[in-house]
């Protein structure tokens, strides 16, 4: 399933946002358009590290998501999943999920949610985040501070790493940059940071900003570790089409 759509699309959709109408027609006319581009969409579930690749169309007042097969975390009802409106600039929709289950007579899966009536408030999230929890080879190296953290999640510009049962020293604090780090890559690929700075704690996790040094080498690897995890992603959790 491709992941970018049409300029055409895009345009007709960036055309809805800035019309002067109120948030919940704009949300029903963007709705309509995606359901007639069949755009894919890469849908988060809060709360979670599960994204996914979708499509979705409109029924009796509800927004229909379809489930890719290899979903396996479960939906619950009342829950919340998001998307970015493709063609804008970083304007969401959020979802709350009515019907986390539902089994079309095609024998496709899918879930319901209500259709907003407002534009979700930012994440704060200016790049994507991939989970990568299934690898074992995946490390943020600090070796002033004698760590070497697993990564189960990453994006362009950070990372949560795993920390249970690791006793920090007091070489790492919330906030100061640590220096050197590196990004080792299934122990092959070292993707130099100019710093790495704890940002949010956790009981496991610990997360991470960074800054890739900019000698070209690291920031192409980076970028292309992180493109092929997306369409790793995609090819994973790529759902039918349900029109």
């Amino acid at each position: 399933m491709p992941v970018v759509s049409s300029p055409v699309a895009m345009a007709k959709l960036s055309s809805l946002i800035g019309l002067s109408r109120g948030e919940a027609r704009q949300i029903q006319g963007i709705l309509e358009g995606l359901e007639r581009s069949k755009t894919p969409l890469r849908i988060e579930i809060e709360n979670t590290n599960t994204r996914f690749f979708s499509v979705l169309s409109l029924r009796r007042g509800l927004v229909v998501v379809a489930k890719p097969p290899g979903l396996k975390e479960s939906i619950s009802r009342n829950a919340h999943v998001r998307f970015k409106v493709p063609g804008t600039q970083g304007k969401e929709i959020r979802l709350e999920v009515s019907v986390p289950h539902f089994n079309l007579m095609s024998g496709s899966y899918v879930f319901l949610c209500k259709i907003p009536k407002s534009f979700a408030s930012s994440s704060q999230r200016r790049h994507e985040r991939y989970n990568t929890s299934r690898f074992n080879n995946l490390h943020l190296v600090l070796p002033d501070a004698q760590y070497r953290l697993r990564i189960i999640d990453i994006s362009a510009q950070g990372c949560k790493t795993y920390i249970q049962n690791l006793k920090l020293n007091g070489r790492i604090k919330v906030g100061a940059p640590v220096r050197p780090a590196v990004i080792s890559v299934g122990g092959r690929v070292e993707i130099d940071l100019d710093a790495a700075i704890p940002r949010s704690q956790q009981k496991s996790t610990l997360g991470f900003e960074f800054q890739v040094h900019p000698d070209g080498a690291s920031i192409r690897y980076l970028d292309h570790f992180l493109q092929s995890l997306e369409k790793e992603e995609s090819a994973r959790f790529r759902a039918p089409d349900i029109t």
